[in-house]
C-alpha cells in the first residue's frame, strides 16, 4: 500500500457536503461573543473551521456577537460580519 505521507492534500470547506477547497479559517471565542474570519492558516487547527470562499462570504453572527473580516481579498459586498 502507498504511502500517503508527504503528498499535499488540499484542506477542504468544514460545511457538511461541500468539497470545495478551503480559503478562509474562521475563529471564534464563546467569552468575548466575537468572530474572526482570516486567510486561511497555512496550519491546520482543530480549534478553527476551515472555508471555502462561497461559505466564508455568507458567514453571519449570531445576534449579540460581533465579527470582523480581516481576509486580505475581501468580497465586493460584505455585511455579512456586521452582526
Amino acid at each position: 500500500m502507498a504511502s500517503v505521507e508527504g503528498m499535499d492534500r488540499p484542506r477542504l470547506c468544514n460545511r457538511p457536503a461541500c468539497g470545495t477547497t478551503a480559503a478562509a479559517s474562521l475563529t471564534f471565542q464563546y467569552a468575548n461573543r466575537r468572530v474572526w474570519l482570516d486567510d486561511l492558516y497555512a496550519d491546520p487547527d482543530p480549534s478553527m473551521i476551515d472555508l471555502c470562499a462561497f461559505h466564508a462570504d455568507r458567514v453571519s453572527v449570531p445576534v449579540g456577537w460581533s465579527g470582523e473580516d480581516r481576509r486580505s481579498l475581501k468580497p465586493e459586498i460584505s455585511e455579512s460580519l456586521a452582526g
